[in-house]
């Protein structure tokens, strides 16, 4: 496992917990992180990108971190440097498909 993947595989489970104990606790803190389709009233910029950190549950976040930890290495290897740009534009590709069938939904997770 790459240094890389593996700090994005922590960076995703840490997000995890904190939306799971922010929820229990009742802040919406998730809300803001959430892709909103734009116009929304809870649509930000920003969104674009934190979106991509955000798991839907146990089980989508076991799976997303499962590929990640088996695939991210190969998929690093040929894209050396540029993987992380790979892994977030990946992302947004896979929200502006998503918005492109169902534009009234909100996005979490980087797989659309």
């Amino acid at each position: 496992m790459t240094k890389l993947v593996k700090n994005l595989a922590i960076i995703n489970v840490v997000v995890f917990i904190f939306g799971y104990l922010f929820q229990k606790e009742g802040i919406p803190w998730l809300e803001t992180f959430v892709l909103f389709p734009i116009g929304s009233e809870n649509y930000g910029v920003h969104q674009w990108i934190t979106h991509q950190f955000l798991h839907s549950g146990v089980a989508h976040l076991a799976f997303n971190m499962i590929a990640l930890l088996s695939f991210g290495p190969i998929v690093e290897k040929y894209f050396k440097k540029d993987f992380i740009w790979f892994y977030l534009i990946s992302g947004l590709g896979a929200a502006l498909l998503q918005f492109s069938f169902i534009p009234e939904t909100a996005l979490l997770g980087a797989s659309g």
